[in-house]
């Protein structure tokens, strides 16, 4: 059984499955099964002729977790009416109102089993109950499940079905009569402090005066076992007292070995490292295998590189220096003769900068002249577009 938080709800996963006259509901491809907050019972009554039980909850705390439950059922009915498209039919809802929207019930079916309701039923220590146990104006916390809509002619009715039941607050059931006739007033009547002076001093003067110590301890949170161990460090009876706290010593476990003690001596004093040196202290050590055939090409290298020995070279050294150099050829780069465009040169000399202020007038409208050119066309600047002419008149 899985219960769904009411609270937090995907309006998009419900699923309508459609019989005769039913549309069975179903949530996230599971049963809708929901739990209350806390209601009060407000009626338990039945229907002969087609063995139905229903039972009328009170919401009577009308917190803000109560006002949320009542606004999200109406919103699931709402959801689901939508989704069967039956919105002008008449609609019984499962949550009732008063007149004054101050009082607010639901109704909820109960199942039969051999035409007796059957209901799931628990106390406060969760035991369970019969259903005789039930009693008007018992606080509840119930599990509710929508299994279905029902269509009849022209209303809609959501079945909500209880399945559990959690009573809390039972009224207590004394069968045995406690009161008594006759009081006997002679006695002097105690106050509850002076009753609870009198018991103190009457343990006080009990106990012997050298285990006071260890009851403070005890009342302190200190563990029984370090008790124990003071008691027999001041040579008392560890019997004496267990029988005072009504308590047993715990047995040690079984090849149970307590650590050895370890004690560390701390001096100040520095101590003067001293190291002697064997001669078996190279023994484990192995030294790596060194090549002769290297070492007598590095001494020839040396032995040819300097005939004297010196860093300085000798003539016949530098001779042989010489001649092991390669010759090596020089390359002229040829200078890249850049011939410039002449024809470019020469449109861009003969481009005469005009002032742009000169209006001038033509065939195809009035403008203002841009640039001329030494083939005689001149750029002019209409209100339509660009032209080149040789043609033109001067406005001033």
């Amino acid at each position: 059984m899985f219960i769904t938080n009411i609270y937090k709800i995907n309006f998009n996963k419900f699923r309508l499955i459609k019989k005769i006259n039913n549309f069975n509901i179903l949530y996230n491809r599971r049963n809708f099964i929901i739990q209350t907050p806390s209601m009060k019972i407000a009626a338990l009554y039945n229907i002969f002729y087609n063995n139905n039980y229903k039972m009328y909850m009170h919401l009577f705390n009308m917190d803000d977790k109560t006002q949320l439950f009542i606004k999200q059922i109406l919103k699931i009915e709402n959801k689901l009416i939508e989704l069967l498209s039956l919105e002008n039919k008449k609609i019984k809802r499962s949550i009732i109102f008063n007149k004054k929207h101050k009082k607010h019930f639901m109704l909820l079916n109960v199942q039969c089993k051999n035409n007796e309701p059957f209901v799931n039923i628990f106390d406060e220590n969760n035991n369970s109950k019969d259903i005789n146990y039930i009693k008007p104006m018992c606080n509840t916390k119930n599990i509710i499940y929508l299994k279905n809509i029902i269509l009849d002619n022209n209303k809609i009715s959501f079945n909500w079905i209880l399945l559990q039941v959690k009573i809390y607050d039972y009224p207590i059931d004394i069968k045995k009569c406690l009161i008594k006739d006759n009081i006997d007033t002679t006695k002097s009547i105690l106050s509850l402090n002076d009753s609870d002076k009198l018991d103190k001093k009457s343990e006080s003067s009990d106990l012997n005066p050298e285990y006071e110590k260890y009851l403070l301890m005890k009342k302190r949170g200190v563990p029984l076992g370090a008790i124990l161990v003071d008691i027999t460090k001041n040579n008392h009876d560890k019997e004496y007292f267990l029988n005072i706290i009504n308590e047993k010593e715990e047995p040690l476990k079984k090849n149970y070995q307590r650590p050895p003690k370890k004690y560390i001596e701390v001096k100040n004093e520095k101590k003067k490292e001293s190291f002697t040196i064997n001669p078996n202290i190279l023994k484990s050590v192995k030294l790596n295998k060194v090549n002769k055939d290297n070492k007598k090409k590095k001494n020839n290298k040396k032995k040819n590189s300097n005939s004297n020995g010196n860093l300085i070279p000798d003539k016949k050294t530098l001779k042989e220096m010489i001649s092991r150099l390669k010759k090596t050829k020089t390359i002229k780069k040829k200078k890249k003769s850049i011939k410039k465009n002449q024809n470019f040169i020469t449109v861009i000399n003969g481009l005469n900068k005009v002032k742009k202020s000169l209006l001038v007038k033509t065939k195809y409208g009035k403008g203002k002249i841009i640039n001329k050119r030494n083939d005689g066309y001149t750029k002019i600047d209409l209100n339509w577009g660009i032209l080149y002419t040789k043609k033109y008149k001067q406005m001033y």
